[in-house]
């Protein structure tokens, strides 16, 4: 399976119910493998943060990406993505710090 391969799954989810459901379907595959799976929260508000976070546990979700107009009017309009999003820092840093102790 996928999850052989790999040290951790990170996994975006996009505030609904399909992604939830398909969340607790990843993560039980992931964790056949003896592999842990996180989350990041694409397209969020805090109070669908909440709501999430409650759903999937919160050690679970490693970073929070809002929703941005600019960013939707941009790719819909193909333009070029200039702008950055709040969270991605987040994930940069787990990465990073995941790599690590992988290669330790």
């Amino acid at each position: 399976g996928v999850a052989v391969g790999v040290d951790v799954v990170l996994m975006v989810l996009d505030p609904s119910y399909e992604s939830i459901k398909l969340s607790k379907k990843t993560a039980a595959m992931v964790g056949e493998a003896n592999k842990s799976v996180y989350f990041i929260l694409n397209k969020i508000n805090d109070q669908l943060a909440c709501a999430m976070i409650q759903k999937l546990g919160e050690t679970q979700v490693i970073a929070q990406i809002p929703f941005s107009s600019e960013i939707q009017e941009k790719g819909l309009s193909g333009e070029e993505l200039d702008a950055t999003a709040s969270g991605l820092d987040d994930v940069t840093n787990f990465v990073i710090q995941t790599s690590q102790r992988s290669q330790k």
